[in-house]
């Protein structure tokens, strides 16, 4: 396959970032996906990634040039790109195909779910001839729904799923509850918008029966707000992922005892489980099933304060489960997934080209 100019375009994230912002900063999960998929796909394309906050270019040592945003009409009109990635905007992904070349291929990239303000987005990805894709199967179901797309019509052959990439670091020791895991420490790792409200609630009721316990909350800093203090809860301000992963390690469990946020993927869950650790989560919410699995009893209803209470007193107990990363969520497959993608539609749009007299790029 020939090497392909590629654009990924982010008109929301709250920040500029580029190829090791994960290094120094703390990051949202959307962002931090982005710029791996990117700084991955390098390696066998061109990748520019657009940012609507960013004001100067900066390139990484891979060969990514993050740069300035924000006028994209002028840009989809002058930056002649194979392959187009729009992260999340069904207002961008119209803008592109109207001002774009019009063999330029485009693909929306959601992390979000769909509401029922985007009931017209099947129609917006035939007529602009678009692939999605989402983060979870659990997403994508939730898509078609939505939406109101039957499996296997040719609008649902237009929307796939790509896990996001899980990314940390394996080299440390494998803790247990006898050799460094605090068995008081509790985690949550997710934005104040996630159910922390819930979350601090529910373990203020776990720790009227265990008093030892304590909550560590970690914050990726795109959204600040007031927090409450309450006794047992440490919050930590802004963490690199290294160090969240970290606080995973020798954490008791990643503790996400919410019921109203439900996340496409839940980047934290599968995390968690690379660095060995558990996770309370609810089940049936969003992607929790899919990426937490219902092993170990992780899954189960967080506002039952018996079952909670059980579940985290076994863990303290000896009876903490050991677990370890999926291999789907593993960098190099999800590469090897965007690479699938890539090919095809660039395979199915030089058999379009070919077939209306157009000479296929490949062979000019």
């Amino acid at each position: 396959m020939r090497r392909l100019k590629i654009a990924i375009v982010d008109g929301f994230c709250p920040r500029p970032y580029e190829g090791q912002t994960w290094e120094h900063e703390a990051m949202g999960g959307t962002e931090l996906t982005a710029a791996r998929v990117a700084e991955a796909l390098a390696a066998d394309h061109d990748l520019v990634v657009l940012q609507h906050c960013r004001q100067q270019v900066a390139c990484s040592a891979a060969g990514v040039c993050y740069e300035p945003g924000g006028d994209w009409r002028k840009l989809a009109g002058t930056r002649n790109f194979d392959v187009v990635i729009i992260i999340n905007s069904l207002k961008l992904l119209a803008l592109w195909r109207k001002h774009a070349p019009a063999q330029t291929r485009l693909i929306l990239w959601r992390h979000n779910f769909m509401g029922a303000t985007h009931k017209y987005a099947a129609k917006l990805l035939a007529d602009t001839n678009a692939q999605m894709i989402c983060v979870s199967h659990s997403h994508r179901h939730h898509t078609l729904a939505t939406l109101g797309i039957a499996e296997g019509s040719a609008s649902s052959a237009r929307i796939g799923v790509i896990y996001n990439p899980v990314v940390t670091d394996q080299r440390g020791q494998r803790l247990t509850v006898q050799t460094g895991v605090d068995s008081n420490q509790l985690l949550f790792a997710s934005s104040p918008h996630k159910g922390l409200e819930q979350v601090l609630d529910n373990f203020m009721k776990l720790r009227q029966r265990i008093p030892q316990l304590s909550l560590l909350v970690c914050n990726p800093g795109y959204l600040e707000r007031p927090l409450p203090i309450y006794d047992g809860v440490r919050y930590t301000g802004k963490l690199r992922p290294a160090q969240v992963h970290a606080q995973m390690r020798r954490s008791l469990c990643l503790f996400n005892a919410q019921s109203t946020f439900a996340e496409t993927f839940g980047l934290v869950f599968a995390e968690s489980h690379s660095m060995g650790t558990p996770v309370v989560a609810q089940r049936g919410l969003g992607a929790v099933d899919e990426v937490v699995g219902d092993e170990h009893g992780q899954v189960l209803n967080v506002n039952d304060v018996q079952a909670v209470y059980e579940l985290i007193a076994r863990w303290r107990d000896g009876q903490r489960p050991q677990l370890s990363k999926n291999p789907a969520f593993d960098l190099d497959a999800v590469k090897t997934q965007w690479l699938k993608l890539l090919c095809s539609i660039v395979v199915d749009s030089e058999t379009q080209q070919s077939n209306i007299g157009i000479v296929p790029k490949a062979m000019a």
